[in-house]
């Protein structure tokens, strides 16, 4: 793309965000439009993993400015792109974002690309549980030291000689609730360790296997 294009990607990028709420986004702006070389746009679409439906969107953004796609240019373009977009370590990289697949691709690559996607998928979701779990952890930890500085907090009004005997025993019957929370805390902690542990394995031997099969 030349330096020009790209100049005009970026505008159009900002004017879409900054006018998102109010009109929606545009697929191409007036300066892409009035410039469009329709070949490399429709390769960008097609390396994007995006239909050739999406000339629609074009047609629309520039019927504006009374200027009409090249049809022909943009779909050459297009299946170029397809063909650069429709292969296994393209199929494992959308997988493993957790992004979407639209059956772009023909069916003489789509067989392979499918394989390296779902396998990407599959890591892609191990990753996030990987993830999830992780962010259970801390909240559990903060909540097991959270009582068991709430324990100590109790010991020593109990310990205090001015406590009264009254607080003083509502006090070891509240620090005995307390300890029956803690130990559940630790006990998903335990869980927790032993899923994330095998977790962990599960995901390292995916990235293993897809890395040794590309390398």
């Amino acid at each position: 793309m030349s330096e020009s294009m790209r100049s005009m990607a970026i505008k159009s990028i900002v004017w879409c965000v900054s006018g998102l709420f109010l009109t929606g986004c545009a697929s191409l702006s007036k300066e892409e439009c009035m410039a469009a070389d329709w070949r490399t746009i429709g390769f960008e679409d097609g390396a994007k993993g995006r239909l050739l439906q999406r000339i629609g969107e074009h047609r629309e953004s520039c019927a504006e400015y009374g200027i009409a796609p090249d049809f022909d240019a943009y779909r050459q373009g297009h299946q170029e792109g397809v063909s650069r977009y429709c292969n296994a370590n393209v199929g494992y990289s959308v997988g493993r974002r957790g992004a979407s697949y639209n059956g772009v691709c023909p069916s003489e690559f789509e067989a392979e690309f499918l394989v390296a996607y779902r396998e990407g998928k599959r890591v892609y979701h191990l990753a996030k549980q990987v993830t999830d779990l992780e962010n259970e952890r801390s909240l559990l930890w903060q909540e097991r030291d959270e009582l068991s500085g709430e324990i100590e907090s109790n010991e020593q009004v109990i310990v205090a000689s001015s406590t009264s005997e009254k607080l003083r025993r509502e006090l070891i019957e509240q620090n005995k609730r307390l300890a029956t929370l803690v130990e559940e805390k630790e006990h998903r902690l335990h869980q927790n360790d032993r899923q994330l542990r095998r977790l962990k394995r599960q995901l390292d031997r995916l990235e293993t296997r897809h890395r040794l099969k590309h390398q």
